[in-house]
């Protein structure tokens, strides 16, 4: 224990936006259940308690001792040599044997599945196998709803990946503790007969972010985000009327219970600087989640803030991660609060006085909101127009697409047609898969989806190397993104899914083809297929 606090003094010296990553279980074993309890208990713990919570809350733990050392590179006809990186926000990892099964045993996998395209289904299950990279968000460690397990070190094992975790909440909701029992709480699904005990000794509460990768991982740190709600404050108020009226609905028509969670910390980014074999040039990974229980507005803060933070990174970055881009105000609801934001709302106020001027306006109304629903439907990128139409998740995709790094270079926004999967081109989809009419393929799913519970949350955004200035425009920066796809179908090909958010993956060659290479290859391919059809065998 007393080294234990020799850490941690040194831990909070460093303590700023960049920190050390330390060893695993000084930090998983550094608040014990009775500290738990106490910090479930007060919104101000004592001085002692709230340094060791600082320390846990601020610094990433590292493992670069699983993955192999003779690491080589995806190569096929068309990229060459390339790394596939994916992110994918696993739900805790309450399906962390599906998962298994889907990296060490498909075969048993694809046995579970009724009904269902296995083709397309075993396709990506190839794809995410042959990950390189892979950013988690929502990952347990010590959680009695995921069996006490280390998940982020379990997944590194399973796939034999180095990681790195960063907390982005101690989990003290006095229901998960074992010492409340609550209406909204989680364990009144997972835990239907009320079979719930607590082991303290196996109690850690943490939850976070991982990033997972065959390469070794460099420069751990966590960049926390702004708290635009407070978890531990806010879902200790009392559930007003409004609010539980909301959370019934949610139940009943999209089978979606909203759960009570009492948390110490706030959302993060976990970045990390991996060495790919034969690049000079490390590459700059960032899991990030972004808040949902909050308006868009601050989610644009949120990333604005992040986008601050590693402007100065001169490394070529994938940020991915669950940025909850659902267009929709997130938070708990109140009579007052309801009141407030209609009152205080521009394109609320606009349309009254439409209302009030045109006739027969309140029947367009109808028309209009379905019609606003369809428009943003799967894609939170679209225009914002005033009052008519407005979305207010568009501003944060604007900086991403605006943002100029210092050392130069900017996120790849583009959508050519040559770099998409099935050629469904349009903006961001080189790094995001298109859908084959309009918007993005959705990456979440209420279970009773009822076409209006679909939304595209989960996302990539890669800055390409800019260490060579060329003036040529059909020569790509190394790691350009190409074929992003999102795994829909093997996520949903059981019931449940997998998770309730689908695997997103991209692939960035090192040496990427311009169009008329990627040309020229498929048909040099076409022809060893031809080639090898007509051979006897």
């Amino acid at each position: 224990m007393f080294f234990i606090r020799m850490i941690l003094v040194v831990g909070l010296f460093f303590n700023s936006t960049f920190v050390l990553a330390v060893e695993n279980e000084k930090l998983f074993n550094l608040l014990d259940f009775d500290e738990l309890v106490e910090l479930s208990k007060t919104a101000e713990p004592a001085e002692e308690l709230q340094k060791e919570l600082d320390f846990v809350l601020n610094n990433p733990v590292l493992d670069n001792t699983i993955a192999p050392k003779d690491i080589k590179l995806n190569n096929n006809a068309i990229l060459g040599d390339f790394i596939r990186v994916g992110t994918w926000n696993i739900a805790r990892g309450r399906n962390l044997d599906l998962i298994k099964l889907i990296f060490t045993n498909p075969d048993e996998f694809y046995s579970k599945i009724k009904g269902k395209n296995l083709k397309e289904i075993k396709e990506q299950v190839e794809i995410l196998k042959n990950l390189d990279i892979l950013l988690i968000n929502e990952a347990d460690i010590g959680m009695p709803r995921t069996g006490y397990k280390n998940i982020p070190e379990e997944l590194a094992k399973i796939l034999g990946f180095n990681y790195a975790f960063g907390t982005e909440f101690v989990e003290v909701d006095p229901t998960h503790l074992g010492i409340e029992k609550n209406v909204w709480s989680e364990e009144r699904v997972l835990f239907p007969n009320g079979e719930y005990v607590v082991d303290g000794a196996k109690y850690k509460g943490l939850h976070g972010n991982v990033i997972l990768s065959r390469f070794p991982l460099k420069n751990i740190r966590i960049i926390r985000l702004t708290n635009y709600y407070d978890w531990f404050k806010h879902e200790k108020d009392k559930v007003v009327e409004v609010e539980y009226l909301r959370r019934k609905a949610a139940d009943f028509i999209f089978n979606e219970a909203i759960f009570r969670e009492i948390r110490r910390g706030s959302r993060i980014a976990l970045l990390a600087d991996v060495e790919v074999p034969g690049v000079e040039e490390p590459l700059t990974v960032i899991s990030v989640h972004l808040e949902n229980r909050t308006l868009p507005e601050s989610r644009y803060k949120q990333m604005k803030e992040l986008l601050e933070k590693i402007k100065d990174i001169k490394n070529p970055i994938v940020l991915g991660g669950d940025l909850n881009t659902t267009t929709r105000d997130g938070r708990p609801t109140t009579i007052k609060r309801e009141l407030k934001k209609k009152i205080t709302d521009p394109h609320f106020v606009g349309r009254q006085v439409i209302h009030a001027l045109v006739p027969y306006a309140l029947i367009v109304s109808a028309g209009q909101t379905t019609l606003d629903i369809a428009r943003k439907h799967n894609n939170p990128t679209v225009l914002n127009v005033p009052v008519v139409s407005p979305n207010k998740e568009r501003r944060l995709f604007h900086i991403i697409k605006s943002m100029k790094f210092e050392g130069g270079g900017r996120f790849d926004y583009g959508g050519q047609k040559y770099r998409a999967v099935k050629g469904h081109d349009g903006p961001l989809s080189n790094s995001n898969q298109r859908a084959n009419l309009k918007g993005f393929v959705s990456t979440y799913n209420f279970d009773r989806d009822w076409y209006l519970g679909r939304f595209k949350l989960d996302w990539i955004f890669v800055k390409p190397c800019a260490c060579k200035v060329v003036e040529d425009e059909d020569v790509l920066g190394r790691f350009a993104p190409f074929y992003a796809r999102t795994l829909h179908d093997l996520n949903h090909s059981l019931c449940p899914p997998v998770s309730d958010h689908a695997p997103i993956t991209v692939d960035l060659p090192i040496a990427p083809p311009n169009k008329k290479e990627v040309k020229i290859r498929k048909k040099e391919l076409k022809k060893l297929e031809e080639k090898a059809k007509s051979t006897p065998r």
